[in-house]
């Protein structure tokens, strides 16, 4: 998706941001659940591949806490996210 490809390029966190705002408002709504959880797989994996220590973590304080508010979301407006392959995947190793 565009979303994915643009916090690729950049690594901004608002794209995370804008992310879960997404899955606030339609994580509920089945007919949306194929793309969110591939945007979601996406973006979580590349978040979280920046975040593999805790000097890391301290460094880009906004990608943190936004990774963290986006995984917040998912579980809880859009929980049935995480039994799809490919969040679900992220979700575990991202872990």
């Amino acid at each position: 998706s565009s979303l994915a490809a643009r916090f690729q390029s950049s690594r901004h966190s608002a794209f995370l941001y804008i992310l879960s705002e997404l899955i606030k408002i339609f994580g509920p709504d089945a007919h949306h659940a194929a793309t969110l959880s591939g945007v979601m797989a996406s973006l979580l994996i590349d978040a979280c591949s920046g975040l593999r220590s805790l000097d890391q973590l301290n460094c880009a304080p906004e990608l943190t806490d936004d990774t963290f508010l986006l995984a917040c979301r998912v579980l809880s407006y859009a929980p049935q996210l995480l039994l799809l392959p490919p969040t679900g995947q992220a979700y575990a190793s991202s872990a």
